[in-house]
């Protein structure tokens, strides 16, 4: 689990980091301690939305603007999503073709 974790937190971090350069590591590290924190939650509907409006409320911690961090984060979890649902659809299409061979 370690290096699960800390692969998803390197490239998490590394796209962050690419989208905003000007913001230092540790507040980067920071985000994503908290969106790990967050996962972990139980009976929270919508965890995206949850870790934006944390990651606005910390916004003055990194000294970038909170639109900027706003839409690096809003793009991030559209990205997940459009990424669930395709490997969703895929999903269902080979268990479909999988049922049909039998």
């Amino acid at each position: 689990y370690f290096i699960r974790i800390f692969i998803m937190a390197a490239l998490q971090i590394a796209q962050w980091r690419v989208a905003l350069p000007d913001v230092g590591y540790g507040f980067w590290v920071l985000l994503f301690t908290t969106q790990l924190i967050i996962s972990r939650l139980p009976f929270l509907p919508s965890r995206e939305l949850f870790f934006l409006s944390a990651t606005v409320a910390l916004a003055d911690a990194s000294g970038a603007p909170e639109a900027d961090l706003a839409g690096v984060m809003l793009v991030n979890a559209a990205t997940f999503q459009i990424a669930h649902a395709v490997l969703f659809a895929a999903g269902s299409v080979f268990k479909r073709d999988a049922k049909k061979t039998v």
